[in-house]
């Protein structure tokens, strides 16, 4: 009786050593397609397509990690971070890289790599709120921050943890950016990623920044699961960049501080958005539809080609 009771428990830790064998190396798949696949989103801080080509921080680093495995790179823009984490959870993309924060959200699909830089968050306000050096003397819900977004949670988190009376206003996700409330006197100020308003400050003359909260944002790409060995690789070149001084100059070539403010000339675009822009939005927003391309973007590139 008691061997009778054995053999099956056996044959069910057979089947379970079997399952459990070790995933084939995810670096020998990559190297036999010859691509590294990775997935992000349309933005000047991660990837764009310019004058030039693909271009972004993102980009770079992908192009310089490609490069590192002997293998060529596919790169593609998607919707949006649901649409990120669908891709690297079936196994249809390597690695998820658009300055990204690893969450429970993005546990679910991937792991968190190292973290490459850490995104000062700063507080901007209308012009005439440059006193503001604190989050208590923003007026409840006069504050705006992007809905569900690693912004809202860190407000969440000094609210908590503070004790802080403070009160947002949290557009969706897909919709209103942030800086636009402020800009149409919806709210006082905004919270926003600070390499971010670095592109977005030019289209927001009246907006500057009040300060910066003390808490930073961590950027790390996100590698598809039972990857071990690509994710090793992948903190291996973040290690050796950044001792070779590599990655800081990246980091320095993809921000919009690199030049310099013109308040006229931010004025002057902005009259011609409200003047010019609305006649040919709806092409923009069809070519978009069709081609995955922020109409955004191909708004700016009719803009500077033509004005």
């Amino acid at each position: 009786m008691a061997l009778r009771s054995v053999a099956p428990a056996l044959a069910a830790a057979l089947l379970l050593c079997v399952s459990c064998k070790p995933a084939p190396p995810v670096l020998d798949e990559i190297r036999a397609r010859g691509e590294l696949r990775v997935v992000t989103l349309n933005s000047p801080v991660t990837y764009y397509l310019g004058a030039h080509g693909a271009e972004g921080l993102e980009f770079e680093l992908a192009q310089g990690f490609a490069a590192k495995l002997g293998v060529g790179l596919l790169m593609y823009p998607v919707t949006d971070l649901a649409a990120m984490q669908e891709e690297l959870a079936e196994g249809r993309a390597d690695i998820a890289a658009a300055q990204l924060t690893s969450d429970a959200a993005w546990r679910r699909s991937g792991v968190g790599a190292d973290v490459y830089e850490r995104v000062p968050q700063r507080v901007v306000c209308r012009r005439g709120k440059s006193g503001v050096r604190q989050l208590a003397q923003i007026p409840r819900g006069r504050l705006a921050v992007r809905a569900e977004s690693q912004q809202e949670r860190m407000l969440a988190r000094l609210r908590d943890s503070k004790d802080l009376d403070i009160e947002w206003l949290a557009t969706a996700p897909a919709s209103v950016d942030p800086l636009d409330d402020v800009k149409a006197g919806q709210a006082d100020c905004a919270l926003v990623d600070g390499r971010e308003f670095s592109f977005a400050r030019h289209q927001y003359p009246e907006v500057s920044t009040a300060f910066t909260l003390p808490e930073e944002r961590p950027a790390q790409w996100i590698v598809r699961r039972q990857a071990r060995d690509l994710f090793a690789a992948v903190n291996d070149f973040f290690r050796s960049i950044r001792a070779n001084g590599e990655l800081d100059q990246v980091l320095a070539r993809a921000s919009g501080d690199r030049r310099g403010f013109e308040y006229l000339e931010s004025r002057g675009f902005q009259q011609h958005i409200v003047s010019r822009l609305p006649a040919f939005r709806t092409w923009f927003e069809q070519a978009s539809a069709e081609h995955g391309i922020d109409w955004r973007l191909l708004a700016a590139m009719g803009y500077q080609e033509s004005k």
